[in-house]
This record gives structure tokens, C-alpha cells and sequence, in this order.
């Protein structure tokens, strides 16, 4: 989208990203599950003195992370319902607009013979 715009002569402004934050902020959230993961595998192969609380730590990280990531996607959830609503509603517009503009009792241009 935005190396197409700008392929076709239209820079977008440099305020103009939020799209793309999303993209990037669910790809953070899953690099940091990856690495929680390896962190806690790797405190498992240690087991060093403090491992039990090291796994509280990284069950309470995990467990934080895991609501984070539903609430994510519920978030994406409502976005996407968002979009529908507006599709459907330019769709009702649309067809309201014509049939207010019929309803006002102009004819459409009659073709000349």
C-alpha cells in the first residue's frame, strides 16, 4: 500500500502510519512470546537455585501475554466489524441517494432522437 502510493507519485504524510503500527505492534507481540518461550526453556535446562522463581516469573509474563494477545485480538475483532458497518452503511447511503434523487420527481434526460 504505501510502496505502491509512493511508486505512483503520491508520498503519503509522515503522520499518516497508524496502519502500520498495528502491523508492527502485533509483530513485537509475537517475537516477545518467542522469546519468553526460549527464556523459559533455557531456565528449565539451567536449573539453578532460583529457577522456581524464575518460572513464576515467566508463567506470570506468559500469562500477561496471552491476555494481551486476546485482547488484541479482540480489539482486531471490532476493527473489522467497524469496517463492515461502514461498507454497509455507504451501501444504504448509496442506495438512498438514488432513490431520493428519483424521488424528488426528476426525470432522467430523455434521450433525442
Amino acid at each position: 500500500m504505501y510502496i505502491t502510493a509512493r511508486a505512483n507519485g503520491r508520498p503519503r504524510s509522515l503522520h499518516d502510519h497508524v496502519q502500520l503500527e498495528l502491523l508492527l505492534e502485533s509483530f513485537v507481540k509475537q517475537v516477545e512470546e518467542i522469546v519468553s518461550e526460549v527464556d523459559t526453556t533455557v531456565v528449565r535446562q539451567l536449573r539453578h537455585p532460583w529457577y522456581p522463581q524464575l518460572t513464576r516469573q515467566a508463567n506470570m509474563q506468559s500469562t500477561q501475554e496471552i491476555a494481551e494477545l486476546m485482547l488484541d485480538s479482540g480489539r482486531n475483532a471490532l476493527l473489522a466489524l467497524d469496517i463492515k458497518v461502514s461498507i454497509a452503511t455507504l451501501g444504504v447511503g448509496t442506495g438512498a441517494l438514488v432513490a431520493g434523487f428519483f424521488g424528488m420527481n426528476v426525470c432522467p434526460p430523455s434521450p433525442v432522437i
